[in-house]
């Protein structure tokens, strides 16, 4: 089933997924964990060959969860590499990068040279978006000719479709087009519909340069159909967003904008920043030509923060570049002035000097061994032939050049190793301490929102009521005083912490509202490890904009259970809800210990690759919050 899902993905999607569906039936009826685990990496392939990232993301998220209770290494390598293409595709290219790296040194601890090479050569794709091209050009020429060792046709197209862009992006057209060429021919061999359709695109896009619009509207065109064919949302959206490229520049500007339009709402729907940045740049140059300055100039805006998000530096210098004609043509020459020193101190840093002479010295690098391998082989042969003890020495002396260029080869290898090591060491200690601050920022939070509590019994003069409250504060503080240092504490222990908060408010509150907590019979409470003070903001959230507010009483509902891999965590009340209590406030703030938590969540995806997330949804009556958090065992 595997097998099938696989060789149906580029061609005919939507029939790979009822494979991936037999597989997981089947995987679940023996009860064979490792099987399922892949099945869901299967299944997340098939999503991300449509176009379907949230699902492809879920998916592999399963997956990743049970390789790791499993202590699959190169499956946990695999599916970080998986996840890393999808964060490409949503412009994350910091994200991606992390994981294709954190994918590449699990690999290359399990030896397995075929994926490592997937991995490195992604880092290089997330490299060239980022304009560092002389870095991305280096990798793709390394993967090429591990990818020509090892007969990797795929990955060998790949490589040229990559050298083929950067030599598009920085204007070499001549030597662009043969290496997509070379793609093209070796994808169509193998029947990879998805990689013929980017080498059409790309072959477009050079044509389109050189004003070759028949030629480049032909292969949109062809691409367009292949990505319709296997079901692939971006290449529907790119082939629609480079047709209207070309109609623009045809003048047939009212296609144009329909075609972008279709383009923006895929790529909205992909959460490709980089990309949708690039339709609205191409909209707000027909806006300028046809003298809208004013909402051009509204658009690039909006366009640049896109691009300065998805940290597209070749984006930002297009957008810098037209919000100083836009604002030129409106007349205000002031702006102008400082949108273009903006365009072209991007435009220098991107194609200086050095780094296109960089780029020189790795394509004379590259043609040199392919150079030196032709002659090595006439050589071996003439020394074949003669049989003397001259060439022998000479052969001697060649294979102990060849040995020192290895042996320097593998100390550069491991010395670029041991500095991406070090480097991902360094970024997860400052995500430790970026953790750490934000644990300790809930303290004080936790402390103020509770002092209010005993200020209020004061000021009612009631003085058994405050010593009451202050007991059963002060024991509240300690715990959390003492959790706080805690990266993860037990379930058990946030709970009782989290009880002791809750007794408080309801006491403020008149005993206003229930509270009740259901764990699933599978959970060991004392276990389960959870971040300190996660579910205190959303219980505090639900009590104050909530039940306060309501007439009547109210409850609240925490149901914790596991599913997948992943603790799911359900918080809901029965209170006024959102819409309400916005109009019911004069200032609506973001609560502080809300947005704590949120960027504890995102943090901890950052630092382990995790998949956790917070999803707020309204109900009829009240707010239901559902918390997503890895399982993490203490025994």
């Amino acid at each position: 089933m595997h097998e099938l899902v696989y060789a149906y993905a580029y061609v005919d999607a939507q029939k790979g997924l009822e494979f991936a569906q037999q597989a997981i039936n089947l995987s679940k009826k023996i009860n064979n964990d490792t099987r399922l685990a892949a099945s869901y990496v299967y299944l997340g392939l098939l999503y991300k060959v449509q176009g379907d990232d949230s699902a492809a993301l879920e998916n592999y998220g399963k997956a990743l969860a049970m390789h790791r209770q499993l202590n699959n290494r190169k499956s946990i390598g695999t599916t970080l590499h998986n996840m890393g293409l999808i964060y490409f595709g949503q412009s994350d290219y910091a994200k991606a990068i992390r994981c294709h790296q954190q994918a590449f040194e699990i690999l290359k601890s399990c030896k397995d040279s075929v994926r490592m090479m997937y991995a490195e050569n992604s880092i290089g794709v997330n490299y060239m978006y980022l304009a560092n091209y002389p870095a991305a050009l280096d990798i793709f020429f390394k993967v090429a000719k591990t990818a020509e060792d090892l007969g990797n046709n795929q990955m060998l197209a790949n490589c040229f479709t990559n050298i083929g862009l950067i030599y598009k992006m920085t204007g070499n057209y001549s030597k662009a087009l043969p290496f997509q060429q070379k793609a093209y021919g070796l994808f169509q061999a193998m029947g990879h519909k998805e990689g013929m359709a980017n080498c059409l695109s790309n072959i477009g896009v050079i044509n389109d340069a050189q004003n070759e619009y028949n030629e480049a509207l032909s292969c949109y065109q062809k691409a367009w159909e292949l990505g319709k064919e296997i079901g692939n949302k971006r290449i529907i959206a790119s082939s629609l967003n480079n047709l209207a490229s070309t109609y623009k520049s045809l003048e047939r500007i009212d296609t144009a904008l329909v075609y972008l339009q279709k383009a923006g709402t895929y790529y909205e729907e992909l959460k490709d920043k980089n990309s949708l940045s690039s339709v609205w740049n191409q909209t707000a140059e027909i806006y300028t030509k046809q003298s809208k300055y004013a909402k051009a100039i509204t658009l690039l805006g909006q366009a640049l923060k896109l691009a300065e998000e998805a940290e597209a530096l070749d984006r930002q210098s297009e957008i810098w570049e037209n919000l100083s004609y836009s604002y030129k043509m409106s007349g205000d020459f002031k702006n102008s002035l400082l949108a273009l020193e903006k365009y072209m101190v991007l435009r220098d840093s991107i194609l200086s000097k050095d780094k296109m002479q960089e780029l020189g010295r790795k394509e004379a690098g590259f043609e040199y061994e392919k150079e030196t391998a032709v002659l090595r082989a006439t050589h071996a042969a003439k020394i074949k032939q003669e049989k003397t003890v001259r060439n022998f020495l000479i052969g001697g002396a060649a294979l102990l050049a060849l040995t020192a260029i290895l042996l320097f080869w593998f100390y550069k290898y491991r010395r670029d190793a041991r500095a991406r090591q070090q480097e991902a060491e360094r970024q997860a200690q400052i995500a430790d301490v970026e953790m750490k601050v934000l644990r300790l920022q809930m303290n004080p939070h936790f402390i103020f929102n509770s002092l209010n509590s005993v200020i209020d019994y004061i000021h009612k003069n009631d003085v058994e009521q405050a010593e009451a409250y202050l007991t059963k504060f002060a024991k509240a503080m300690r715990m959390t005083l003492e959790n706080s240092e805690q990266k993860v504490i037990p379930l058990a222990d946030d709970l009782k912490v989290l009880a002791l908060y809750v007794q408080l408010e309801a006491k403020r509150l008149d005993n206003k509202f229930s509270y009740q907590v259901t764990i699933a019979d599978d959970i060991n409470p004392e276990n389960i490890l959870v971040p300190p003070l996660i579910f205190q903001p959303f219980i505090e959230n639900s009590i104050w904009h909530g039940i306060a507010p309501k007439e009547g009483h109210g409850s609240i509902n925490l149901h914790i259970s596991k599913e997948d891999g992943i603790l799911r965590c359900i918080i809901e009340d029965d209170g006024i809800g959102r819409a309400r209590a916005g109009e019911k406030s004069t200032a609506q703030k973001v609560s502080l210990g809300m947005k704590i938590t949120r960027s504890r969540i995102e943090l901890l995806n950052n630092k382990d690759g995790s998949n956790a997330s917070v999803q707020i949804s309204d109900k009829p009556q009240g707010l239901k919050v559902e918390l997503l958090l890895p399982i993490e065992t203490a025994f």
